[in-house]
């Protein structure tokens, strides 16, 4: 009896070491992991002013991101794109987890839950603050600009440097599909006085082509959408005339040469 005892309770130990070993190995909360090669953590999750999903969890938050992947040259980060192995990420996310892979179609590196960092005590937004990516009356700025940026860390250079300058109409950048990559979409931003009676608002989508070839460039596509409407009105008017155009195009041509210095 005692030795079977003694076996029992070896049993017990063992199962317990084991299983807080493997707790150890690989720490998982909400805005953080941790394991010996993998260490991601939400720095940062405010949500916008969108409301919360039917299941009761923001869907849209400002996120900063750090992360690392031992022995990684590249990760994949879920509607982002390509990153490199370690470093920093700022944009906003449309969902409420996070997932890297090792490539698009890949391993699955890890998972993180968001949680609101800071809770908003202003009401629910109305309306999407993202202009939908297929809409019809989205334009091209010019043509395409040719980018001296490594394919690797052009999404980082990206979501990092644009919208972060002072006095920049274009802000809060988001990938233009939840499950795609190499496209980002700004808020929509108003461009005319609060007291005006017609307001108007402009936002730009910039489409990235990371090339891999010899010459080592990537290339970006920009493109802009406006709508105006009466002050406090829900209605919007897509359909601008040239001059609404031409206002909403002066506002892009100084992104323009922003995207077109970066490097």
């Amino acid at each position: 009896m005692l030795l079977k005892a003694l076996k029992a309770r070896a049993f017990l130990i063992a199962y317990v070491v084991s299983t807080l070993a493997a707790h150890c190995a690989s720490f998982q909360v909400s805005n953080h992991l941790n394991s010996p090669t993998t260490e991601v953590t939400v720095d940062k999750a405010v949500p916008l002013k969108a409301g919360m999903g039917s299941d009761g969890h923001y869907k849209m938050m400002d996120v900063s991101i750090s992360y690392k992947f031992s022995g990684r040259e590249t990760v994949w980060l879920e509607g982002v794109g390509t990153l490199p192995g370690s470093g920093t990420i700022a944009y906003v996310i449309r969902k409420d987890t996070v997932i890297f892979r090792d490539t698009k179609d890949g391993t699955v590196l890890a998972t993180v839950p968001i949680a609101p960092t800071v809770i908003p005590l202003s009401g629910p937004h109305v309306g999407d603050p993202y202009p939908p990516s297929n809409d019809e009356h989205w334009h091209q700025d010019g043509p395409s600009i040719d980018l001296p940026i490594d394919p690797d860390t052009i999404s980082q250079t990206l979501y990092n440097t644009l919208g972060k300058q002072p006095g920049a109409i274009f802000i809060s950048y988001s990938p233009c599909h939840l499950y795609d990559d190499n496209c980002a979409e700004s808020m929509w931003s108003s461009i005319t006085p609060s007291s005006a009676n017609v307001q108007m608002e402009v936002a730009v989508m910039l489409v990235y082509n990371p090339k891999r070839g010899d010459a080592g460039k990537s290339q970006a596509e920009l493109f802009y959408i406006g709508r105006k409407g009466y002050r406090g009105s829900p209605t919007w008017d897509y359909s601008l005339d040239a001059d609404s155009l031409q206002t909403v195009a002066g506002k892009v041509a100084d992104l323009r040469s922003k995207v077109a210095s970066l490097h």
